[in-house]
Order: structure tokens, then C-alpha cells, then sequence
């Protein structure tokens, strides 16, 4: 283990029978103090299926590469981001609730926006209309940049 403050060497060693949320600053330590949780909970219990989750890549980056270390004991533990936890539950359960088999998830605004387009023009309306977009040769413009197949979408 790595030298931690007095303050994140409590909430690494807490008992692990209560909750607990953990709020700080950028740059505090959160990454390290939840990274060096995970490895607790591995190396005092026979816990299985501890899920981390994080907000970005690179802090779960992060973590999976400091806890390298316990190799052996990866199956234990999953250190993921929220949406990716969240797009394996819908690909695995998401047909119990009427979803496709095949979800996509769009991220990129302009992506989400192509889709939307496209979604009004099946619903029948007139997007150059609405948009004001009187010019043929800007109409032409606009209906080249939205069409497309539509597809089954989860907005992030």
C-alpha cells in the first residue's frame, strides 16, 4: 500500500459493514484513496464482484493499472466507468424491458443531432421548414448532412 494522509487511511480502513461517500476536491487524492479501498476489500475478505465506478477513462485507467499488482485476483473485482457499467447492463438485461439486442450509443452532439433530424423527417416533418432554411441549395445542403438509416440510440 502507498502512503496515504491520515484522513484517506480512515476511509480505506473503515469497516466495511457501513456505506460511505467520499467528497473532495480535484486533485485530493480520490482516485488513490478508492483505488487502495478496492484493494482493501481484495485483501481482507473473500469478497466477489466489487464494482468500482468512476466518471472518466483514465481514472479507471488508473486504478486497474495500480492495482496490477493483484493480477491474480482481477475476476474479483470490476473498475469501470458509470457508462460503461451502465451499457453492459443494457446490452446483457435491456431486452427485458423491450430494448433491441443491438443498442448504440451516440456521444458526439453532432452524432445525437443527425439522429434527431432524422427522427423528425420519419415523423414527417418539414426540418428545412422549421430551420427557416429557404435556399434550394442550402435545402440540398441539409438533407445530404441528415440522412441515413436511423438507428435504436441511448443518449450519454
Amino acid at each position: 500500500m502507498i502512503n496515504l494522509s491520515r484522513a484517506q487511511s480512515i476511509i480505506v480502513n473503515a469497516p466495511l459493514d457501513q456505506p460511505m461517500q467520499v467528497l473532495a476536491s480535484a486533485g485530493s487524492g480520490k482516485t488513490r484513496v478508492l483505488t487502495e479501498r478496492v484493494r482493501y476489500i481484495i485483501e481482507n475478505t473473500k469478497t466477489n464482484g466489487i464494482i468500482a465506478l468512476t466518471f472518466t477513462n483514465k481514472a479507471a485507467e488508473e486504478m486497474i493499472d495500480r492495482l496490477e499488482n493483484l493480477e491474480e485476483l482481477k475476476n474479483r473485482y470490476w473498475i469501470a466507468t458509470i457508462h460503461t457499467v451502465a451499457q453492459r447492463i443494457l446490452e446483457q438485461y435491456g431486452h427485458t424491458i423491450g430494448l433491441p439486442s443491438e443498442l448504440h450509443i451516440y456521444d458526439r452532439d453532432q452524432d445525437r443531432k443527425v439522429i434527431f433530424i432524422q427522427a423528425q423527417r420519419e415523423f414527417g416533418v418539414d426540418i428545412e421548414k422549421k430551420l427557416k432554411i429557404l435556399d434550394v441549395k442550402n435545402k440540398k445542403r441539409s438533407r445530404r448532412n441528415y440522412t441515413g438509416k436511423t438507428k435504436t440510440i441511448l443518449y450519454c
